[in-house]
């Protein structure tokens, strides 16, 4: 998505700096913050994280102060990560960060990539729209498939596989069946982190008598 505008001062004073926020909650909380740009460009492109609709807001400054907010509200945002058909046109995504979109027909198809900057044990959640069955597989760089999730209508997928740092990984989400919705999904990727906790019991002796281990993934 890109932004233009207009600038002008009253002094003829030159942009210096601006700054785009969006919000998809009426700005009860932000979803986008360009942070304070130092720069004379009129316009400002990027890609959001979610479909739907959002508001947006900009500024501007030309070196002493700042302008007021400008408003430009109700967008509708749809299909965020098309053109993403094939591997080849594959959208970047980051850790930590939930992707929604939607399968749009039955011939859609949504490809993601990322590259973990740490070996390890990786996490993919496939939140899915009510009634609707999309599965998600995961593949290397060489396109060999790693892991896939095939749960049934209306039920999220959650699969884990192992990572190497530095290497591309594809993750390809379907509508099984040709199956599709105006209804979004949700598509995270996490560290996967374990953890133990341990508890002892002790007779009145301080003799251990038992002990009982929690394990938590997250």
């Amino acid at each position: 998505m890109s932004f233009t505008w207009s600038y002008s001062d009253a002094d003829s004073q030159p942009q210096t700096h601006y700054q785009l926020v969006g919000s998809k909650d009426n700005w009860a909380s932000v979803a986008y913050d360009s942070g304070e740009i130092p720069s004379a460009a009129t316009s400002h492109s990027f890609i959001p994280s979610t479909t739907g609709q959002w508001d947006f807001r900009l500024r501007v400054k030309d070196g002493m102060e700042w302008s007021a907010w400008s408003y430009r509200n109700d967008l509708n945002m749809e299909h965020s990560f098309e053109e993403n058909d094939e591997a080849s046109e594959a959208f970047p995504i980051a850790y930590q960060t939930t992707y929604t979109t939607v399968i749009s027909s039955a011939t859609d198809l949504d490809w993601y990539k990322y590259t973990p900057t740490s070996s390890g044990i990786d996490r993919v959640t496939l939140t899915v729209p009510t009634g609707k069955n999309y599965d998600v597989f995961v593949f290397d760089s060489t396109m060999k498939q790693i892991a896939a999730g095939s749960n049934g209508t209306g039920v999220n997928e959650n699969i884990i596989f192992e990572v190497n740092a530095g290497q591309v990984y594809y993750i390809e989400v379907v509508g099984v069946g040709g199956q599709f919705s105006t209804l979004t999904y949700g598509l995270t990727v996490n560290k996967l982190s374990i953890s133990s906790t341990t508890t002892y019991q002790y007779d009145s002796n301080g003799n251990i008598t038992g002990k009982t281990t929690v394990t938590t993934r997250q």
